[in-house]
Protein backbone atom coordinates (compact mmCIF):
# COMPACT_ATOMS: atom_id res chain seq x y z
CA UNK A 1 0.00 0.00 0.00
CA UNK A 2 2.68 2.05 0.74
CA UNK A 3 4.33 1.42 -2.70
CA UNK A 4 0.71 2.54 -4.45
CA UNK A 5 0.79 6.04 -2.28
CA UNK A 6 4.77 6.36 -3.38
CA UNK A 7 3.77 5.61 -6.96
CA UNK A 8 0.47 8.02 -6.99
CA UNK A 9 2.65 10.55 -5.37
CA UNK A 10 5.80 10.36 -7.73
CA UNK A 11 2.90 10.03 -10.57
CA UNK A 12 0.82 13.45 -9.30
CA UNK A 13 4.61 15.38 -9.14
CA UNK A 14 5.34 14.18 -12.47
CA UNK A 15 1.88 15.38 -13.97
CA UNK A 16 2.40 18.94 -12.38
CA UNK A 17 5.81 19.08 -13.28
CA UNK A 18 4.50 18.21 -17.02
CA UNK A 19 1.71 20.83 -16.29
CA UNK A 20 4.40 23.66 -15.26
CA UNK A 21 6.19 22.62 -18.37
CA UNK A 22 2.46 22.58 -20.74
CA UNK A 23 2.34 26.65 -19.11
CA UNK A 24 6.11 27.61 -19.32
CA UNK A 25 5.93 26.30 -23.09
CA UNK A 26 2.38 27.96 -24.13
CA UNK A 27 3.71 31.75 -22.40
CA UNK A 28 6.93 31.41 -24.10
CA UNK A 29 5.08 30.54 -27.40
CA UNK A 30 3.05 33.72 -26.49
CA UNK A 31 5.92 35.83 -26.17
CA UNK A 32 7.73 34.75 -29.10
CA UNK A 33 4.51 35.28 -31.30
CA UNK A 34 4.54 39.05 -29.48
CA UNK A 35 8.78 39.96 -30.26
CA UNK A 36 7.85 38.51 -33.60
CA UNK A 37 5.17 40.89 -34.26
CA UNK A 38 7.13 43.80 -32.74
CA UNK A 39 9.96 42.71 -34.88
CA UNK A 40 7.74 42.95 -37.99
CA UNK A 41 6.56 46.12 -37.26
CA UNK A 42 9.47 47.37 -36.31
CA UNK A 43 10.90 46.30 -40.07
CA UNK A 44 7.90 47.59 -41.85
CA UNK A 45 8.88 50.73 -40.31
CA UNK A 46 12.57 50.79 -40.83
CA UNK A 47 11.80 49.97 -44.42
CA UNK A 48 9.42 52.79 -44.95
CA UNK A 49 11.63 55.09 -43.25
CA UNK A 50 14.51 53.99 -46.20
CA UNK A 51 12.11 54.14 -48.91
CA UNK A 52 11.39 58.13 -47.61
CA UNK A 53 14.66 58.51 -47.43
CA UNK A 54 15.31 57.33 -51.03
CA UNK A 55 12.73 58.93 -52.63
CA UNK A 56 13.99 62.56 -50.62
CA UNK A 57 17.18 61.79 -52.45
CA UNK A 58 16.18 61.25 -55.59
CA UNK A 59 14.22 64.52 -55.59
CA UNK A 60 17.48 66.50 -54.42
CA UNK A 61 19.14 64.92 -56.94
CA UNK A 62 17.14 65.53 -59.14
CA UNK A 63 16.81 69.24 -58.26
CA UNK A 64 20.37 69.80 -58.03
CA UNK A 65 21.42 68.79 -61.51
CA UNK A 66 18.40 70.90 -63.23
CA UNK A 67 19.59 73.55 -61.19
CA UNK A 68 23.30 73.58 -62.89
CA UNK A 69 21.67 73.09 -66.42
CA UNK A 70 19.68 76.11 -65.33
CA UNK A 71 22.96 77.85 -64.21
CA UNK A 72 25.37 76.83 -67.01
CA UNK A 73 22.62 78.01 -69.50
CA UNK A 74 21.97 81.77 -68.12
CA UNK A 75 25.96 81.95 -68.79
CA UNK A 76 25.78 80.91 -72.17
CA UNK A 77 22.47 82.75 -73.28
CA UNK A 78 24.60 86.11 -73.43
CA UNK A 79 27.11 84.44 -75.42
CA UNK A 80 24.98 82.98 -77.81
CA UNK A 81 23.32 86.04 -78.27
CA UNK A 82 26.90 88.08 -79.27
CA UNK A 83 27.26 84.99 -81.53
CA UNK A 84 24.13 85.72 -83.15
CA UNK A 85 25.12 88.92 -83.39
CA UNK A 86 28.40 88.00 -84.58
CA UNK A 87 29.56 90.89 -81.57
CA UNK A 88 31.31 87.84 -79.94
CA UNK A 89 35.05 88.23 -79.14
CA UNK A 90 37.45 85.22 -78.90
CA UNK A 91 37.76 85.06 -75.50
CA UNK A 92 34.19 84.93 -75.08
CA UNK A 93 33.38 82.36 -78.29
CA UNK A 94 36.36 80.01 -76.16
CA UNK A 95 33.79 80.43 -73.36
CA UNK A 96 30.90 79.71 -74.64
CA UNK A 97 32.28 76.70 -76.35
CA UNK A 98 33.74 75.39 -72.65
CA UNK A 99 30.14 76.23 -71.09
CA UNK A 100 28.70 74.28 -74.18
CA UNK A 101 30.54 71.30 -73.29
CA UNK A 102 29.42 71.76 -69.22
CA UNK A 103 26.25 72.32 -70.65
CA UNK A 104 26.22 68.96 -72.18
CA UNK A 105 28.16 67.31 -69.78
CA UNK A 106 25.13 68.69 -67.03
CA UNK A 107 21.99 67.88 -69.17
CA UNK A 108 23.39 64.05 -69.08
CA UNK A 109 24.26 64.43 -65.28
CA UNK A 110 20.28 65.29 -65.14
CA UNK A 111 19.01 62.22 -67.39
CA UNK A 112 21.03 60.23 -65.41
CA UNK A 113 19.37 61.90 -62.66
CA UNK A 114 16.01 60.77 -64.00
CA UNK A 115 17.24 57.05 -65.12
CA UNK A 116 18.11 56.14 -61.53
CA UNK A 117 14.96 57.37 -60.26
CA UNK A 118 12.54 55.89 -63.24
CA UNK A 119 14.88 52.37 -62.37
CA UNK A 120 14.07 52.52 -58.66
CA UNK A 121 10.38 53.10 -59.95
CA UNK A 122 10.20 50.25 -62.08
CA UNK A 123 12.33 48.17 -59.26
CA UNK A 124 9.09 49.04 -56.79
CA UNK A 125 11.89 50.94 -54.37
CA UNK A 126 10.17 53.72 -53.76
CA UNK A 127 6.28 54.63 -53.31
CA UNK A 128 5.04 53.93 -57.15
CA UNK A 129 2.10 56.26 -56.89
CA UNK A 130 3.53 59.74 -55.32
CA UNK A 131 6.51 58.77 -57.96
CA UNK A 132 4.20 59.11 -61.01
CA UNK A 133 2.03 62.12 -59.65
CA UNK A 134 5.45 64.23 -59.05
CA UNK A 135 7.20 62.94 -61.77
CA UNK A 136 4.63 62.33 -64.79
CA UNK A 137 4.83 65.43 -66.10
CA UNK A 138 8.47 65.85 -66.16
CA UNK A 139 9.26 62.67 -67.74
CA UNK A 140 7.12 63.24 -70.46
CA UNK A 141 8.78 66.88 -71.21
CA UNK A 142 11.70 65.57 -71.27
CA UNK A 143 11.25 62.29 -73.93
CA UNK A 144 8.97 64.50 -75.81
CA UNK A 145 11.39 67.26 -75.74
CA UNK A 146 13.14 67.66 -79.22
CA UNK A 147 16.61 68.92 -78.29
CA UNK A 148 16.44 66.10 -76.39
CA UNK A 149 14.72 63.25 -78.27
CA UNK A 150 17.10 63.04 -81.49
CA UNK A 151 20.11 62.80 -79.30
CA UNK A 152 19.39 60.63 -76.04
CA UNK A 153 15.63 58.99 -76.61
CA UNK A 154 16.34 57.26 -79.70
CA UNK A 155 14.87 53.48 -79.30
CA UNK A 156 17.91 51.98 -80.69
CA UNK A 157 20.84 53.46 -79.12
CA UNK A 158 19.36 55.26 -76.05
CA UNK A 159 20.84 54.31 -72.51
CA UNK A 160 18.44 56.01 -71.11
CA UNK A 161 16.26 52.56 -71.47
CA UNK A 162 14.24 53.27 -67.96
CA UNK A 163 13.19 56.46 -68.50
CA UNK A 164 11.81 55.51 -71.66
CA UNK A 165 10.15 52.28 -70.09
CA UNK A 166 8.25 54.59 -67.86
CA UNK A 167 7.41 57.20 -70.53
CA UNK A 168 6.20 54.63 -72.56
CA UNK A 169 4.20 53.10 -69.50
CA UNK A 170 2.41 56.10 -68.57
CA UNK A 171 1.88 57.52 -72.20
CA UNK A 172 0.91 54.91 -74.14
CA UNK A 173 -2.84 54.38 -74.43
CA UNK A 174 -2.82 50.96 -76.28
CA UNK A 175 -1.24 49.01 -73.02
Amino acid sequence: MAENKISIGISAISALFALGSLIVAIIALIKSNLFSKNSLNKSEIQNLIAMGNLEVTISERISNSRDKVGDITMIISPLASKKKLETITKDEELTLEAQIKVLDSAVENNLNAYEDACSKYLDNKIDTERFKKTYHTEVRQLVENQNLNSVYFNPLTSKFKAIMKVYDEWNNLEK
